[in-house]
């Protein structure tokens, strides 16, 4: 009488190795490169941001009401903003 086998053979394992290990090989330079192009758009972002808050802050400094300006004197009062 045949027995039936349950399981697999060494040569199916061997493969299923072997594709996942391609798999793996092909996944891990491609992961690499997402990583380079997500480190690059963060950096681009954060020089934009900078300039940004750069320009804001020159225009705001220029607006303030704190600004004196230059200081004039006077014979009156002794000085004028």
């Amino acid at each position: 009488m045949k027995r039936k086998r349950t399981g697999f053979t060494v040569v199916e394992v061997l493969a299923a190795v072997g594709i996942i290990a391609l798999m793996v090989g092909l996944l891990i330079p491609a992961l690499s490169m997402v990583r380079n192009t997500a480190r690059e758009t963060k950096q681009k972002v954060a020089i934009t941001a900078g300039a940004g808050e750069r320009l804001l802050w020159r225009t705001e400094a220029r607006r303030s009401p704190c600004r004196l300006g230059p200081v004039r004197i006077s014979s009156e009062i002794g000085f004028q903003v």
